[in-house]
């Protein structure tokens, strides 16, 4: 079989990044901090919700009645303070 021989997926990746010029490698780099800093921002919205704080109180109530069952076994509870 002659001809051109097929490229290895990496092999492709790197030619494709080799013929890209500075500007193109700038803008892609560009849009990947603004998408980054769009999720950010909505995951910021969603942690705000009201059903987003109605399960951080169910699990903060769920702690704290594990950790009080552990006391009245009378085992050691630790780091109540740093789960918050």
């Amino acid at each position: 079989m002659l001809g051109k021989i097929p490229l290895k997926a990496t092999q492709r990746r790197r030619e494709r990044h080799m013929n890209d010029d500075f500007g193109d490698r700038l803008s892609a780099s560009a849009n990947a901090k603004t998408a980054k800093l769009e999720m950010a921002a909505q995951a910021k919205i969603a942690a705000e919700t009201a059903a987003a704080i109605a399960q951080r109180a169910a699990r903060a109530e769920t702690s704290a009645a594990r950790c009080a069952r552990l006391r009245a076994e009378g085992l050691q509870v630790g780091n109540e303070e740093a789960r918050g």
